[in-house]
């Protein structure tokens, strides 16, 4: 589209939702979400099954691009 934008100016709901979790102390997240997201995620404990029933969190996103 070429609009050039530094990364650092970029917030998508995925970094949002980390953001949140980060404020709310919730260190521990169920993820659902597209691959090439989870890098936004970075500073949580990202659960896998069957680990997932230890979490703080759950985040469901869009899975339609992966």
């Amino acid at each position: 589209m070429d609009v050039e934008v530094d990364p650092g100016q970029l917030l998508t709901p995925v970094i949002v939702a980390r953001h949140w979790l980060e404020k709310n102390a919730a260190k521990r997240a169920a993820c659902l979400i597209a691959e090439q997201s989870l890098e936004d995620l970075r500073g949580l404990e990202l659960l896998t099954y069957p680990d997932q029933a230890e979490t703080d969190a759950v985040i469901i996103g869009d899975l339609a691009g992966d």
